[in-house]
């Protein structure tokens, strides 16, 4: 059973090799952790409702949040003109989410530590994207 503590370790070792071979660009990885952590919330969601999602279920959710990143890039975020190499490193980060969700199961008491992670990952992404 792969729950929230194993994605912390997935998420640490992806994202310290980002940043040790891409460190000069903290807002690459910024995207990455912070795309991995909204995807992650999303995911936690459907792990809410359902404890043991079909595959298809919890892809729908990765492209729904690869969706959702390329409309925040291209409103929210949009302060100059969308970035496709911020969009591409959300991206990224979405489907390391997605990765780690693959074949897990969680009991529900998990989710709540799951989002709580989540929202890390968000806030130091966004801190890491403004460095």
């Amino acid at each position: 059973m792969r729950g929230p503590k194993e994605w912390l370790v997935v998420a640490a070792v992806i994202f310290g090799l980002y940043l040790a071979f891409l460190g000069h660009r903290t807002d690459y990885v910024g995207h990455a952790i912070a795309g991995f952590g909204a995807t992650a919330i999303l995911l936690s969601l459907l792990f809410l409702l359902d404890p043991s999602p079909s595959e298809w279920r919890r892809l729908l959710v990765v492209l729904a949040a690869i969706g959702m990143g390329a409309v925040a890039e291209a409103t929210i975020f949009k302060i100059a003109k969308f970035d496709p190499v911020d969009f591409n490193n959300q991206s990224l980060g979405a489907c390391l989410a997605g990765c780690c969700a693959f074949r897990a199961r969680w009991p529900k008491e998990s989710v709540g530590l799951m989002v709580g992670v989540s929202i890390f990952f968000i806030i130091a992404g966004f801190l890491l994207g403004h460095w």
